[in-house]
């Protein structure tokens, strides 16, 4: 049996036409990943706050990470983990 802290979950999220959204748990961490794969800006709507202990991992082009919400510019994507 697989003790709690090594438990992985994947699960997609609620996101635009053309932006992958995932959300990636191992034990107590997790990581968000969202990446605009369109040639138009686009913001996704995001149900956290900034001080949710959240800390950019990796942006990939322009992005722009805001309570409520993440504007990515084309081609572009933002991992973030807690």
């Amino acid at each position: 049996m697989q003790s709690p802290l090594s438990a992985k979950v994947h699960k997609r999220l609620t996101s635009p036409l053309g932006v992958f959204a995932a959300m990636y748990r191992f034990g107590i961490s997790e990581l968000l990943v969202f990446v605009n794969i369109t040639d138009k800006s686009q913001c996704v709507e995001i149900n956290m706050a900034l001080n949710n202990d959240y800390a950019k991992v990796l942006t990939l082009h322009e992005c722009e990470y805001r309570e409520g919400e993440i504007n990515l510019s084309p081609y572009s994507g933002i991992w973030l983990q807690k």
